[in-house]
């Protein structure tokens, strides 16, 4: 229930305090989480290329699909950070074949082939700071405790 004469902003804003977070689509906090990790780890703008800013309703799936291509066809040692759509957890997703994918699973699958039957998942390198990172070469197969044991290193 609203309090008083409060506009439907402020009763937003009043609800996700309540809440307890903040919504991960929100357009100003994917900058501020970039810029933050990027202090945090010691890296330069140069090293990133961020794609979208979590605008992904003005593209049609399709469109998406062909950014998406056209992302994982560079030959970079950057981060390539995918900002159209990300899961509650902040990895990056997209609906394929009407399933969402995680796209560190998909861009693995395309460089390096299926995932080996002793793996379990697509993991980030303990050096890729950003969740939503979809270089490959910031990824590699791992199993579930493999993955586990990289928040210590």
């Amino acid at each position: 229930m609203r309090h008083g004469r409060e506009t439907p902003e402020q009763y937003r804003l009043r609800r996700q305090n309540q809440r307890g977070g903040r919504k991960i689509f929100q357009k100003k906090n994917v900058q501020y989480d970039l810029i933050a990790t990027l202090l945090e780890s010691n890296l330069s703008i140069e090293d990133v290329l961020v794609y979208g800013r979590g605008d992904w309703k003005k593209f049609s799936i399709f469109e998406l699909q062909q950014k998406l291509n056209e992302i994982l066809s560079l030959e970079t040692d950057r981060h390539l950070l995918w900002n159209y759509l990300k899961n509650t957890g902040g990895y990056a997703i997209l609906p394929i074949d009407g399933k969402l994918v995680t796209l560190s699973r998909l861009a693995l699958e395309r460089r390096m082939g299926k995932c080996p039957p002793d793996k379990d998942l697509a993991a980030h390198d303990p050096t890729c700071p950003f969740k939503n990172c979809i270089n490959y070469r910031h990824l590699r197969w791992a199993t579930y405790s493999e993955n586990s044991l990289d928040r210590f290193i």
